[in-house]
């Protein structure tokens, strides 16, 4: 479980991208597309703009710290074994 905390930034992250995206979606609403007093909540149309954002957020995140945890391990390797 050493590298639990790359899949839990990249977690964290996608989660905070969606959230400023659902936000951002909420507030620039000028055609009722998410929220309309008549229709109510779209809930599907606002949580797939949300998904949208946090799924490929997550995995570009967990891919990059894979490959920086990766690197520091091999290098710290390197450097214990040059001593």
């Amino acid at each position: 479980m050493r590298a639990a905390w790359v899949l839990s930034l990249s977690v964290l992250a996608g989660v905070l991208a969606g959230a400023a995206m659902m936000y951002v979606a909420w507030q620039h609403n000028p055609q009722c597309e998410i929220h309309c007093q008549e229709l109510g909540i779209a809930w599907g149309n606002w949580l797939t703009i949300g998904a949208s954002w946090a799924i490929p957020v997550a995995i570009i995140f967990w891919l990059v710290l894979s490959i920086i945890r990766a690197a520091l391990v091999r290098l710290t390797a390197y450097l214990a074994w040059r001593r």
